[in-house]
């Protein structure tokens, strides 16, 4: 990797203001009492969560016990929470036919949504597709081991998203387990042909990014989206382990800011220093990371030595990091953490507020959601 030379503090103070800064370029017409409109694209699932002590082995055999049996999808557990904090948005959900649609379709309606928000494009009960089915498997540590039973959500077709109101919104919402291999052009090529120019893109990587063809890669990136992703996430889409390397990759790709999370560690917020200048100069409390070990308080400076090198290193690669330490809590499921931690922010962007007050939001929900069982959280008034 080339040094692009950028290593003087002054720089990299400045260009670490404006990325935590960020903020969607029409924030000075959005509030928390009007806030914009968010488009969540992707598809539903039946979640069926077991508790079990440890995976079996290959030919082995183990006990479960049934946890939680919901509906999910990481569309959909980002629009539920949306829709607790009364954020404005529209789903467009492929609705097939069978046992799993049914229970779907059924929860989705009690939920509020109508006719406009779900697509069933078989006339038959007999044709077509049945919606998907995951089985989370949860260990004694919270830690989840998912296996998918694809379904309709994996056969899209252009007109089915005819009636989303792309071009109303202000953000659009893709989850990267929606874009495995056809699907990611049906999605992609309509958000870039309909969406405003003002109008953001959010991407959840997902652990099956690495499924997403060459084409809807480009086509991705030439949205130039935010970027949310995990270690395992960071690791598919780039084809490498060393984080800094990642992230440098995944910043000259898109001028938007790149959150990594990391677990009980929080999470990394990146920008490369050239493309900071894009993003609102309008500063945050408490914007400027230290990039002095010594200076870190004292919950920062437990944090590995691994992040604090990356966050050194960066500015003399051409970007900068921030991190977010978060809160001991204890995980009864990490199913949705993710997801959770993406509603938060886009809640907070969506209200006019910046990537650092959104990052803040979605770690307190991202705790609520390990606290809980299952990815369908519910957030208490």
């Amino acid at each position: 990797m080339a040094n692009t030379g950028v290593n003087n503090t002054e720089s990299v103070l400045a260009a670490s203001v404006a990325m935590t800064s960020f903020r969607l370029i029409q924030h000075d017409q959005l509030s928390p009492a009007a806030p914009g409109k968010v488009m969540v694209l992707g598809g539903a699932f039946v979640d069926k969560t077991l508790k079990l002590t440890k995976l079996p082995p290959v030919g082995g055999d183990a006990y479960a016990e049934e946890l939680h049996t919901g509906v999910g999808g990481c569309a959909l557990n980002v629009a539920h929470i949306l829709r607790q904090l009364n954020i404005p948005h529209a789903i467009q959900v492929p609705i097939g036919t069978g046992l799993n649609a049914t229970y779907i379709e059924e929860q989705l309606r009690r939920d509020g949504y109508g006719d406009a928000d779900l697509v069933k494009p078989y006339t038959s009960p007999d044709t077509g597709h049945d919606c998907g089915l995951c089985q989370c498997l949860v260990d004694a540590t919270g830690e989840r081991t998912f296996i998918v039973v694809p379904g309709i959500e994996n056969h899209m077709e252009p007109q089915w998203l005819e009636r989303a109101p792309i071009e109303e919104c202000d953000l659009i919402y893709l989850s990267g387990f929606d874009l495995n291999e056809d699907n990611g052009l049906v999605y992609l090529q309509q958000v870039q042909a309909r969406k405003r120019p003002d109008c953001a893109v959010y991407f959840d990587a997902g652990a099956r990014v690495d499924f997403i063809n060459a084409e809807s890669r480009a086509l991705l990136f030439a949205l130039q989206p935010i970027l949310h992703l995990n270690l395992l996430e960071l690791q598919l889409l780039t084809g490498t382990t060393d984080l800094v390397a990642g992230l440098n990759q995944l910043t000259a790709k898109t001028a938007s800011p790149v959150i990594l999370t990391l677990a009980e560690q929080g999470c990394l917020l990146a920008q490369r220093i050239g493309n900071t200048a894009l993003v609102s100069a309008r500063r945050s409390q408490g914007a400027i990371p230290s990039f002095n070990p010594k200076a870190q308080p004292t919950k920062a400076a437990r944090v590995k030595n691994i992040f604090q090198q990356a966050m050194a290193q960066a500015p003399s690669l051409g970007f900068v990091l921030k991190h977010y330490p978060t809160k001991a809590c204890a995980v009864v499921d990490a199913t949705g953490a993710g997801d959770a931690h993406s509603a938060g922010l886009i809640a907070a962007l969506v209200q006019g507020q910046s990537i650092d007050e959104g990052i803040i939001l979605g770690s307190k929900l991202a705790a609520k959601a390990v606290g809980q069982v299952g990815a369908r959280l519910t957030i208490e008034r």
